[in-house]
Parts: C-alpha cells; structure tokens; sequence
C-alpha cells in the first residue's frame, strides 16, 4: 500500500504496465497475470507484484498527468522528436491530443505506456502523424478477456470519428498495443473523411486496424464515460 499525493489510473514498473483492477479483492487474486497489478482508490495505491516481492523491490511509475501534448484548435504547429511516457491520471492517458486542429504534425515521436492512446484526433483537417514509434508493454501477455474493454484496451492512434478531414498517416510503428489503429471513432465501420494510411509496421497487438469505437471499461475500473480525453486541460 502506497499514499499517493492523487489520484492515478494508470501504473507501471521495471517489468512493465500493471493491470488495473476494479476491487482490492480483485487485485488479492490478480486474475490477469505478470507482472501484477494495482488498485487506486482516492489516493491510495494498492500493488502486488507476481513475483511475490515487496512493490519497494521494483522501479514503479504512477502516473500524475492525464496528457503530455494538447494541441487545441491551433495551426501550424508540430511534434518532432520527443519521447512520451507513462500518462494517465483521473482521466484517460493520452500521449497527444489534437482538437480540431489545421495541417499540425507529429513526427519521430516515441510514445509508450500510456493509459488510452498515444495520438487521440478529434476533429481537424489535412495533420500528419508519420514516422513515430508507439508501444505498450505486458498487455500482448494478458488474455483477450481480461484486457478487452478494460483501461488496458488502448489505441496507438485514434480518430474520434468527429469530422477529421484529409489526415495523412504514415510510417509509423505500432506493437504492443491493444489495438493499433482505430480510423472510425464513434462511427462504426467508417474511417474517418480522407484519411490516408501509408504504409506502417503494425505487431503483437489485439487488432491491426480496430473498427469500431471503444466502449467504456467494465470490471477493471472506473469507466472512462465517453472514453476521451476531454476532461483534461
């Protein structure tokens, strides 16, 4: 048991991301596997580890922010070359938000373990995301049942499915995930207006190409609401 100066939803270690249970019971038998699991509850943060070890034998990150980035209505303006980290606080993680941004770029990224996604669009017209590299750990380890509509159930990219228009994507290099990229947001089985996927390496993850949006979490957490990062700043 750990005293947290907040609340987190998301957490990982020296081995990799933590499953998020929905009960302290639920962590006590952590269905999900290795490397362990955590439960938050207000701000206090409850880790057991596989290995049976103390959680002060292992390197823990508890994550305090809910997005790195957030680009909103803005133009012009790029990501290039940076590294992205372990987000997800009271509310979805995401490595980079745009919001109804024009021609904005995120470019030779690397974004890894963050709770929901690592680029979220909603809205916006003719952005580039091309050549970044976005991964997840321990998730390709846990069974389809425990992750699926769990806060596990995370993207590399995602499109909110609210207008996004003329949006490039390319180059990139997706593993690890739950899902690689989602195009169709809220709309099912339509990809997101003129978008284009170039070719992009794509491994080790529940779906290539998801095709429909992600429902809220269930018994592996508090429920996101409409699973987007709007509550954030």
């Amino acid at each position: 048991m750990v005293c947290w100066a907040r609340a987190t939803g998301h957490v990982t270690s020296e081995a990799g991301r933590l499953f998020r249970y929905g009960s302290l019971q639920d962590l006590r038998t952590s269905r999900a596997g290795s490397p362990g699991g955590f439960f938050a509850e207000r701000t206090t943060l409850y880790v057991k580890f596989s290995d049976g070890l103390s959680p002060s034998r292992h390197v823990v990150h508890a994550a305090r922010l809910d997005q790195a980035f957030v680009l909103d209505g803005v133009s012009f303006v790029g990501i290039d070359n940076v590294e992205i980290r372990h987000y997800g606080g009271a509310a979805p993680g995401v490595g980079v938000l745009l919001r109804n941004c024009l021609e904005c770029v995120v470019h030779k990224t690397r974004i890894h373990e963050v709770q929901r996604a690592g680029v979220w669009v909603e809205g916006g017209e003719r952005g580039r995301i091309e050549d970044n590299e976005i991964w997840d750990t321990s998730i390709a380890e846990w069974t389809w049942h425990q992750t699926n509509l769990s806060s596990a159930d995370n993207h590399g990219i995602f499109f909110d499915g609210l207008g996004s228009r003329g949006f490039i994507i390319r180059r990139n290099h997706v593993w690890g995930l739950f899902d690689g990229i989602a195009p169709c947001g809220s709309t099912p089985d339509r990809v997101a207006n003129d978008a284009a996927s170039r070719p992009a390496r794509i491994r080790e993850t529940g779906r290539s190409v998801a095709t429909s949006r992600p429902r809220p979490a269930a018994a592996a957490g508090p429920p996101p609401g409409r699973a987007s990062p709007r509550s954030g700043p």
